[in-house]
């Protein structure tokens, strides 16, 4: 029989006498601890912000051809609607994305 050291921390827990009741009591405790953790943005203790926020002054125009458009065909008309939205006052820029995904705005 090979006996094995157990260490001072989890010794409580495998107590005859007291071992029952001890780890329910830690288990109370970490679900009481998570529940503190859920409770923290709820009651406004912690600010919670996934994104950041979506005030630029930009949007997206996304041309969606049929699958068998060839990438020119797209261009040139990406280049058309650009000639059209260069026209508008409030435009400053815009950029033209065909055969590949555009950047990512957040």
């Amino acid at each position: 029989m090979v006996k094995t050291k157990i260490s001072e921390t989890i010794r409580p827990f495998l107590n005859d006498q007291h071992g029952g009741r001890n780890r329910k009591l830690l288990g109370l405790l970490v679900m009481g601890m998570i529940a503190m953790s859920v409770a923290l943005p709820v009651m406004g203790l912690v600010v919670l912000k996934m994104l950041p926020f979506d005030n630029k002054s930009e949007f997206q125009v996304v041309l969606d051809m049929p699958s068998d458009t060839r990438v020119e065909k797209t261009t040139q008309v990406l280049r058309e609607m650009g000639q059209y939205l260069s026209t508008v006052p409030e435009l400053k820029d815009y950029q033209i994305y065909a055969g590949v995904s555009g950047a990512h705005q957040f």
